[in-house]
């Protein structure tokens, strides 16, 4: 099956997502599928237990397997019995079961070397599989370095791990890789954070990986984002500004005391400090030296214009 054909599957099943009422309706295994998911995870409990946990932690293929298994979870107990449900949640055990198989051996996973490709890492924190996404255009040249784009995604209150890629990943994005070229990657960031916390330090190991991996100009890393994802675009890019070549964050809010309508000397300090520290209103200095194009719709009835014009 194709990648495009799975996305409209992905589309279709999330279009019916719903959380399993109180009668566990939306909690029936697909025929075979419990006994696949127990296999796959005492196939990762065993690989973890041959490798010791550090080398099993740091393999990407390891993270994807235990990312299917969770996938896989997900759409039983979250999404609505049907077809197209029950093939996703086949297709995402038997690949994590044909990972390990493959690690088990010494073997490396089939793996697609263009197009969009999930990732994933094991969290350090929690010990979590955490997704992200790179394109990696077909015009690609073998040798040939390329600038990185970092796009964040951005709120919406039904997003997971299932569905997170086809509801925040366009194909005009997808296109642009081809006609540049460049790679772009979308980080999970832990769903709805705001990218801050733990979703900042998604995006830092995200993009550590994605460098690591892939055939990037160190030099020419841009981060962009919407909504949420262009408040965590200008605060990520605020605390390292040296590891970007520009920022071009979209309808992002940077000011929390503008968005909360607050006065900032009527908090106590302590709180003021919090705040600063996760704002990029506190930090415009650090932006001098990065090139900053800044989008913001002057009708937006959601984030004020004002967000992006204070800069």
């Amino acid at each position: 099956m194709t990648t495009a054909v799975l996305f409209g599957l992905l589309i279709a099943v999330s279009a019916c997502a719903q959380m399993a009422g109180p009668n566990g309706e939306a909690a029936q295994w697909p025929q075979n599928a419990r006994s696949l998911a127990q296999q796959l995870e005492q196939a990762l409990r065993d690989y973890e237990a041959k490798t010791g946990r550090e080398k099993a932690w740091a393999n990407g293929d390891f993270a994807l397997a235990k990312l299917k298994l969770e996938k896989a979870r997900l759409l039983v107990h979250r999404y609505t019995p049907s077809d197209l449900r029950d093939q996703l949640v086949m297709r995402d055990l038997e690949l994590g079961k044909r990972i390990v198989e493959a690690l088990a051996v010494g073997k490396l996973p089939l793996r697609p070397d263009t197009g969009i490709i999930e990732k994933a890492y094991i969290a350090d924190n929690d010990g979590s599989a955490q997704p992200y996404v790179v394109y990696v255009p077909q015009t690609l040249k073998r040798g040939e370095k390329v600038p990185l784009f970092v796009f964040l995604h951005g709120y919406a209150s039904y997003l997971d791990k299932v569905n997170w890629v086809e509801l925040m990943f366009s194909e005009e994005l997808g296109n642009l890789c081809e006609e540049l070229p460049m790679i772009a990657m979308l980080p999970f960031g832990r769903s709805n954070t705001e990218f801050m916390g733990v979703g900042e330090v998604d995006v830092l190991k995200a993009i550590e990986l994605t460098k690591k991996f892939f055939p990037i100009d160190d030099g020419r890393v841009f981060i962009s984002g919407g909504s949420m994802g262009g408040s965590g675009a200008y605060t990520i890019t605020c605390h390292y500004p040296h590891l970007f070549a520009g920022l071009a964050p979209i309808n992002g809010r940077a000011d929390y005391y503008l968005w909360q309508r607050l006065d900032k000397d009527k908090l106590p300090p302590f709180k003021r400090i919090q705040t600063d520290l996760d704002y990029a209103a506190a930090f415009p200095h650090n932006l001098l030296n990065v090139p900053t194009f800044i989008f913001h719709g002057e009708m937006d009835s959601l984030v004020d214009v004002a967000q992006s014009r204070r800069f």
